[in-house]
């Protein structure tokens, strides 16, 4: 499975996370984050914030083990939490004020340095201890 399905052709934040983005672990985030707790009766909103933040705390632990500092562990997990408070944004102001392509425009250029910054770090702190 392809990580991506030509994501930066996502007509909304919403696409993008649903349908383009790491098609090879939707399932394992879908069966091991939204359904127990849609389970445990949680709301499909607060279902997709706990899937999130499966998906945040697993980056963190990754990023951590590459040797991330604690703001880039920070960083990281804010990016993630974000995610499903703007996909509840975007439901609510698509077609009224913007479209949900500028929106997803827009939200990238706003939260991507979060996820970017630490990636940033741990390639340069990788080069910098081993050249």
């Amino acid at each position: 499975t392809p990580l991506n399905l030509d994501a930066h052709k996502s007509s909304s934040l919403g696409e993008f996370w649903s349908k383009r983005w790491d098609t090879g672990l939707q399932p394992v985030l879908y069966y091991n984050g939204y359904l127990p707790a849609r389970y445990i009766g949680l709301s499909k909103q607060f279902a997709i914030l706990t899937t999130f933040a499966v998906s945040g705390i697993g980056h963190c632990l990754l990023f951590s083990h590459l040797g991330a500092n604690t703001i880039s562990l920070v960083l990281t997990f804010t990016f993630f939490f974000l995610q499903p408070l703007l996909l509840t944004m975007e439901k609510r102001i698509i077609n009224v004020s913007i479209t949900p392509r500028l929106y997803f425009v827009i939200m990238g250029m706003v939260t991507l340095p979060l996820f970017c910054l630490p990636l940033i770090q741990i390639i340069d702190d990788a080069f910098e201890n081993h050249f």
